[in-house]
């Protein structure tokens, strides 16, 4: 996803103080809004869908990487606000992991 890896790349250079603040918020903005458009078409997909047991099982289970993400999201935004590198980083490493695991719980539901 292209707004992650430039949050990713963004985080870097704020790190080696090449980025203002600012500018990587504008960077989390845009992987924020990509996230909420994912997160709008994942629910209005839902309901044209068959409610199997296990259908409703992967669809709570996305539902909770979506709620986790934006936990996290928030949590990357303080954490630039207050400066606090270490904890961006743990913040974007869980981002970047749950993105994953939507991505294989997407490819279950596909099934």
């Amino acid at each position: 996803m292209a707004p992650l890896d430039e949050l990713k790349q963004g985080v870097v250079a704020w790190m080696a103080g090449q980025l203002d603040p600012d500018e990587l918020l504008q960077r989390w903005s845009q992987l924020d809004q990509e996230l909420f458009a994912r997160n709008h078409y994942f629910q209005e997909g839902l309901r044209f869908q068959e409610w199997s047991e296990e259908f409703v099982e992967l669809g709570r289970a996305c539902f909770e990487q979506f709620e986790w993400i934006q936990e996290q999201m928030q949590r990357l935004e303080h954490s630039v606000q207050g400066r606090d590198s270490l904890e961006v980083v743990y913040a974007l490493e869980q981002i970047q992991a749950s993105l994953l695991e939507l991505n294989r719980l997407y490819a279950l539901l596909g099934e």
